[in-house]
């Protein structure tokens, strides 16, 4: 008895909606008609049946648990390298090595269409893992000589002395009994890697390629239409500088002006050893 009240007050409710529209939009619909209206779509939901009965998903080689346990390969996806074997076409899945979108393989829409917004979002390159997520010795060093980690500030607006090109050289000594937990070696854990550097700035280059020589799209030189947006983690702002590079290469130092000074720093937070002096101090 409940639904049956329910009913008509559907129909009321919908026949005064259609009444003040008739009359805002000059409407010609008879009386009858609305209550029709109104009671149809009561009546199918009343009448109508849903398929509440279970289908069985479509098998495949990830669901069938036969084809999982005795099948052979990885039906074409790739996790022994970065570099894919020969034959192999570019954007199959690749889990050392994220494809990027280039201008070989990208599927130009027709002159019909005009390209408006582009938003890109993706995660980090190659990286060292995170502290937390290594065991408290590690048997191995994990070294990373061949970059540098550069931390500094300079002013701006407005502009005052200009900084020194200063990054980290980490140093653990071999003496020093507080060293630190999970890896030794002069890496951070997390920081990108060389290659992560390396594969960030052709990321870069060719996204440039893509919606600036085949969209006509991206601007010659950086404007305030483009943004970049990492966060907290220094590790995006280490993929953003060499991906910004990479789409807007920096202008060679001028012959004239001198060239930035560059200096290491020691990293603060690596623990280093307090030895007495060799002599009593001077009072």
């Amino acid at each position: 008895m409940q639904n049956a009240r329910i009913v008509p007050a559907y129909a009321a409710g919908f026949l005064c909606a259609t009444f003040t529209l008739s009359q805002l939009f000059n409407f010609e619909m008879r009386v009858p008609n609305v209550i029709a209206s109104a009671w149809l779509p009561v009546a199918v939901a009343q009448n109508g049946t849903i398929d509440l009965s279970w289908h069985a998903p479509k098998k495949t080689w990830i669901n069938d648990l036969n084809r999982v346990l005795n099948d052979t390969g990885t039906n074409g996806f790739q996790f022994n390298g970065s570099v894919l074997r020969d034959g192999v076409p570019y954007g199959t899945y690749n889990w050392c090595n994220m494809p990027h979108v280039r201008r070989e393989e990208y599927p130009k829409a027709s002159d019909e269409y005009t390209l408006q917004y582009v938003e890109v979002i993706h995660r980090h390159h190659k990286r060292t893992p995170y502290a937390s997520n290594t065991f408290p010795k590690e048997a191995y060093r994990w070294d990373c000589n061949d970059q540098g980690l550069f931390y500094y500030g300079q002013p701006l607006n407005p502009t005052g002395n200009a900084s020194a090109n200063s990054y980290w050289s980490v140093f653990t000594s071999d003496t020093n009994p507080f060293v630190p937990s999970g890896f030794n070696g002069t890496c951070q854990f997390p920081q990108i890697t060389r290659q992560g550097l390396d594969d960030s700035f052709q990321h870069g280059k060719d996204l440039y390629g893509v919606y600036h020589d085949l969209l006509n799209f991206l601007p010659s030189s950086l404007t305030t239409n483009l943004t970049y947006r990492v966060t907290n983690n220094v590790i995006t702002s280490q993929v953003a500088g060499m991906l910004i590079a990479g789409m807007y290469p920096p202008p060679p130092p001028s012959p004239s002006s001198s060239n930035p000074q560059t200096s290491t720093l020691s990293n603060p937070n690596t623990p280093v050893p307090r030895h007495p002096p060799s002599t009593p101090p001077t009072p």
